[in-house]
């Protein structure tokens, strides 16, 4: 708490909430908004203007790792690929050295609550297990904290539905006084494999496409299978606009992006076998009416960098800018709400400080492509 207030945290303004949602295993390539030819996601493609007004898609946004606990820790941490100290090594392949440097950082949950922000993590992931015991520690900082797995299933087979991740959001948003401020985690389980256990079983799989000749049946369903998780999930952002939309909050806003991308022909998604598609997310922001009215300036400056090149591992410093949090130690260049934004195919990075551009081949600036 002494080591938060030196950094001279603070929140002015009251009565906002932010809903979080971090993602598993979604890639652009798999949904409409990025040009791919199913329904995937009706929402972020909807003709509604209201709807329109509120999203910012950043459309250019890769991830920092491939894999879920290298990758939401550092998203949800202040230190990333771009410290001083990763940037003079040019690259640093020790694991258990970066996981070290992002635990002994100060964490996105721990500078919310020394604004005075009050946290709640709910999340559809093991608490305990292979892929998220530092993603567990990292949420100990919420005020609030609930592991669907906790709690029996109804369907043992199926497991938890990101969908029942909801009421507990509900349930804040009846109780909360809306005099204060609210950021609320929902860590989803997304698309990751078993992609058949991705959405509940009622719900309906997406009309066949025309397909390649050679396309094996086997891949064909797990395509299917992927898709469909795909639209569960935009299906779960559009309500969770609409419950902020209802809600009593005079300001609301909500952060989706994705721990990592997939490859779904069959690699899914591991940094040994790395593929640029691995890398590819979707990060979305929904901005209600009156967010936009009381916050011009940022919401500008959002829609002005949304072609920019995006990592997220910049996600700390996006959800504090988001959030009007300002912080002694935050580097407008690396903060996408900010004017001053400045990452570019020369100097986005990789886990372990590496340039992205060394990863995806052929990354160019917006302006470079417009060209």
């Amino acid at each position: 708490k002494r080591r938060i207030a030196d950094l001279k945290v603070i929140k002015r303004e009251q009565g906002e909430i932010c809903v979080i949602v971090v993602g598993e295993s979604a890639s652009p390539r798999h949904m409409q908004r990025w040009g791919y030819p199913r329904p995937t996601t009706p929402w972020l493609c909807s003709s509604d203007r209201e709807v329109q007004n509120s999203l910012v898609v950043l459309e250019r946004a890769w991830s920092c790792m491939v894999h879920t606990e290298q990758a939401v820790t550092m998203a949800l941490s202040q230190f990333s690929n771009y410290a001083p100290s990763l940037l003079m090594m040019g690259r640093n392949d020790d694991n258990s050295a970066l996981f070290r440097k992002i635990m002994k950082s100060f964490s996105l949950l721990e500078i919310l609550d020394g604004a005075g922000v009050k946290t709640y993590w709910f999340s559809n992931q093991e608490k305990i297990g292979a892929y998220n015991n530092l993603v567990s520690a990292q949420s100990q900082s919420a005020h609030v904290q609930e592991f669907l797995e906790d709690f029996p299933a109804e369907d043992p087979k199926i497991g938890h539905q990101d969908g029942e991740l909801l009421p507990l959001l509900a349930q804040v948003l009846a109780t909360a006084d809306f005099s204060k401020n609210y950021v609320v985690f929902l860590h989803l389980r997304g698309s990751h494999w078993s992609y058949r256990l991705g959405a509940p079983a009622a719900w309906p799989w997406l009309p066949e496409v025309k397909r390649e000749k050679d396309v094996p049946p086997e891949m064909a369903e797990r395509i299917d299978a992927y898709d469909r998780s795909i639209s569960y999930t935009d299906a779960l952002l559009r309500r969770i606009s609409e419950m902020l939309r209802e809600s009593r909050f005079p300001v609301s806003s909500m952060l989706y992006f994705s721990d990592h991308g997939e490859d779904v022909t069959g690699v899914g998604h591991n940094f040994d076998a790395f593929r640029p598609v691995m890398a590819e997310i979707p990060v979305v922001l929904w901005l209600s009416r009156g967010y936009r009215t009381r916050y011009p300036e940022t919401t500008r400056c959002l829609r002005a960098n949304a072609r920019r090149i995006f990592t997220s591992d910049l996600i700390c410093e996006l959800a504090l800018g988001l959030n009007h949090v300002h912080c002694a130690n935050v580097l407008p260049e690396r903060q996408i709400t900010s004017s001053r934004y400045g990452v570019k195919a020369a100097n986005a990075r990789f886990w372990g400080g590496k340039l992205l551009k060394s990863v995806i081949p052929g990354l160019k600036d917006e302006d470079a492509m417009i060209e």
